[in-house]
């Protein structure tokens, strides 16, 4: 029996999935044949339905006698023979062979795979998008180098220790002229504005700084 159009016998086909059943290696053994069967009828389709058959038969009577060969009175569990190294096993020849297998599976579920695929991106892009907002805000928020050299200098009372007070001119100056700690110090305050402009007036806030502020915060970045 010959196969139209370079296609396996389809009656072989079926003996052959059905003496092998539904294994692991079912697809891929059936996929094997499949190719080697195309490309023998390219030369010679009556050459490949033979070679098939003999396939089949060769295959479904190993299938058939595996299962004969196991005594039905053992009753402990003998772990399965380990397949003999040849030259050709090797890593690639694994490689190619999952590859091949998930060609076929991605080609014959093509809605799936097209689903599995942009779930995979759409979700790879939200994980980056995530992460890059983490590392941005709470990972490295500033883009000084030094950023742990800089201090915040208040006051407190001693009945009250977890508020801060802020410090007078005076006492900014007297710490500023006295203070052998800090490389510099500089003093800033609150102020709010209402920003005017073609809109509507909107409700800024801001700082006052001293003249100290500003050369503080480049050399604390210019230092290693």
């Amino acid at each position: 029996m010959t196969s139209s159009r370079g296609q396996p016998p389809k009656v072989a086909e079926r003996v052959l999935a059905t003496a092998l059943g539904r294994g692991e290696w079912t697809e891929s053994i059936l996929g094997d044949l499949h190719e080697e069967h195309c490309s023998r009828a390219s030369r010679s389709r009556l050459h490949a339905a033979i070679w098939y058959w003999l396939q089949v038969v060769r295959l479904a009577a190993r299938g058939i006698a595996a299962p004969a060969r196991r005594s039905p009175r053992s009753h402990t569990y003998t772990a399965p023979p380990v397949p003999s190294q040849r030259a050709g096993d090797s890593l690639m020849r694994t490689l190619g062979f999952e590859i091949r297998h998930a060609c076929r599976s991605i080609l014959k579920r093509p809605a799936m795979s097209a689903i599995v695929v942009i779930t995979l991106g759409l979700g790879l892009g939200a994980n980056s998008a995530v992460f890059s907002m983490i590392d941005a805000l709470v990972l490295r928020p500033f883009t000084m180098r030094d950023v742990d050299r800089i201090t915040l200098l208040s006051y407190t009372r001693p009945e009250s220790l977890n508020r801060r007070e802020a410090l007078s001119p005076a006492d900014y100056l007297d710490l500023k002229k006295q203070t052998d700690v800090f490389e510099q110090l500089a003093a800033f305050e609150w102020w709010t504005a209402n920003l005017v402009g073609k809109d509507e007036p909107e409700n800024v806030q801001g700082f006052f700084v001293s003249a100290d502020f500003f050369p503080l915060l480049v050399s604390c970045n210019r230092r290693r």
